[in-house]
């Protein structure tokens, strides 16, 4: 069952600022614009938002690092664990990750459906059950960036990650 989570009016704010800020840093380095795995901008305030979500439930923070970065945590559990947080604005929506993650990098992907301010922390997958070939997608690549492509009805419950 998913957990409902409503950001504070601040919480809102850092989030806008977060991710406007690590906008001009990207483009003060050079970065180019990264999409991420669906063709969403990585310039999202409502995928900080569901990072600071998912990170309350589990009474941590998300990483609020500024600098540019690849393949991080959002943030990491109390028992050491990595999570990446992944956020869809409807729900219906599958859990998508780039191409480019590979296994080590995270123990679990969290699905967090919503937009600022509220949110459903809907579930979890393990990295290797999402970071597997039958996950990835366009199957045949159909001139579009592949992605792995894990869909909601197989994700855990959020319930048991916070045992």
């Amino acid at each position: 069952m998913a957990i409902k989570v409503t950001l504070t009016v601040p919480e809102v704010r850092m989030a806008q600022f977060i991710t406007a800020y690590r906008g001009k840093v990207n483009r003060d380095h050079k970065v180019r614009e990264n999409l991420q795995a669906g063709n969403r901008p990585a310039e999202n305030p409502d995928a900080m938002g569901a990072e600071i979500a998912a990170a309350h439930i589990f009474n941590v923070y998300p990483d609020f690092t500024t600098q540019p970065r690849h393949g991080s945590p959002d943030f990491t559990l109390h028992d050491g664990s990595r999570v990446d947080v992944k956020n869809t604005p409807d729900g219906e929506g599958w859990l998508n990750v780039a191409f480019s993650k590979t296994l080590g990098q995270v123990e679990y992907f969290v699905q967090v459906v919503g937009k600022l301010p509220t949110f459903d922390v809907v579930g979890y997958a393990t990295e290797k059950d999402v970071l597997c070939k039958e996950n990835i997608h366009p199957p045949k690549f159909e001139g579009k960036a592949p992605y792995y492509a894990f869909h909601p009805s197989r994700l855990k419950p959020i319930e048991e990650l916070m045992n």
